[in-house]
């Protein structure tokens, strides 16, 4: 497989959007749980000899491209900004843009984030149905490898025009798909029509549901309506079934935050169609960033006919807040990238002095405050 993609395995890098899965060509990636998925080992018997095979010998490498920690991803600028809810309703603005969407012929299916309700484990759910995508949890800042589900939706459930909805990170992945010229990943570019991404500072384990909702606050994960991040007051809320609402400190949960995130630098989805958060909005509303013109067309659909309503009013500077303070995680991003060319100058003696040069310039800059 591909080296570099194999250190930021080992680095904890991975953003655990499992978009690698679905694009490797030979089938031997898979993601069962743990920080990043694994190459499964394939042995080849000769007589009394057992050897390892290279499944990934002449492969195009899909699995690199689509990686948006190996290749990063140009944000999208900004065409509006407004806050808008469900008609008649509160929030839910996911929902009732895929309702827009469905009922526009935009789209034939969804992924999305969803849980198994025994115990609130985050999953990916190909919704095929309006009533489908009204039933999906939605996203529970627990850790999903949603794109692992892109091949069912299309070979599978033959879906023809997929909407994606997901964290930055998955939208990111998405985006690297979607400029791809690998001829491997032309499924997913004819497929793939609209991408609705969440606001997100970081997703959080399985274990937070395990370890501190379950073990430690003594609640039934069947009782779990609910986890969100409450960014303005610094906690973690936790809706029950019974309307009640338990909160923890965002600072007490350190532990169960998704070791990929650290370096991750985008808050607001800048790689989406569409962006949707609690942030800058008023009560009972979301904010929504448009950021391509298929967003502003389902935008226009959505409000005339009547799925959605929305107001002028956001507080953008909260939202700047919030994304200036992610992105100073680039010094993480950056260090990352020194420690990986560190390790391919041992592999290429020739680069070594062009990687001293670059960390010389990072040490450089640092010195001088501006990392």
């Amino acid at each position: 497989m591909s080296e570099k993609l194999r250190r930021i395995w080992n680095l904890d890098d991975c953003n655990g959007c499992g978009m690698c899965v679905s694009a490797c060509s030979k089938g031997v990636l898979s993601f069962n749980g743990g920080g990043h998925p694994i190459l499964e080992k394939v042995e080849k018997v000769w007589g009394l000899t057992r050897k390892e095979v290279d499944t990934c010998f002449f492969c195009k490498k899909p699995c690199e491209q689509v990686c948006p920690r190996i290749h990063e991803c140009e944000p999208l600028k900004t065409i509006k900004i407004v806050s808008g809810r469900r008609k008649g309703s509160s929030k839910d603005v996911i929902t009732s843009l895929l309702l827009a969407a469905w009922g526009n012929g935009y789209i034939d299916g969804a992924i999305m984030p969803d849980v198994d309700r025994r115990d609130f484990r985050p999953m990916a759910k190909i919704a095929t149905s309006p009533e489908e995508m009204m039933e999906c949890a939605g996203y529970q800042y627990l850790a999903v490898p949603l794109l692992t589900a892109l091949n069912d939706a299309i070979y599978r459930k033959n879906l023809e025009k997929i909407a994606i909805v997901g964290t930055p990170c998955i939208a990111q992945s998405v985006r690297r798909t979607l400029l791809s010229s690998n001829d491997d990943l032309e499924a997913y570019k004819r497929s793939i029509q609209l991408m609705l991404g969440y606001f997100c500072n970081n997703g959080f384990e399985h274990d937070l549901v395990r370890d501190v909702i379950v073990g430690r606050m003594e609640i039934s994960a069947g009782d779990i309506a609910r986890i969100e991040a409450d960014y303005d007051n610094g906690n973690v809320a936790i809706t029950l079934r019974n309307g009640s609402v338990r909160e923890v400190p965002l600072i007490e949960l350190r532990e169960y935050t998704r070791k990929g995130c650290a370096s991750c630098i985008d808050f607001a989805s800048e790689c989406a169609d569409m962006a949707i958060g609690n942030v800058g909005a008023p009560h009972g509303y979301q904010t929504i960033i448009v950021r391509t013109l298929m967003g502003e067309e389902l935008l226009s659909v959505a409000v005339n006919r009547g799925y959605l309503e929305i107001e002028s009013a956001v507080d953008a500077g909260r939202i700047e807040d919030l994304v200036q303070a992610k992105r100073r995680r680039s010094v993480a991003r950056e260090r990352v990238s020194l420690i990986l060319s560190a390790l391919d100058a041992l592999s290429h003696p020739e680069r070594r002095d062009e990687v001293v040069g670059v960390i010389d310039s990072f040490v450089e800059r640092s010195l001088k405050g501006e990392q």
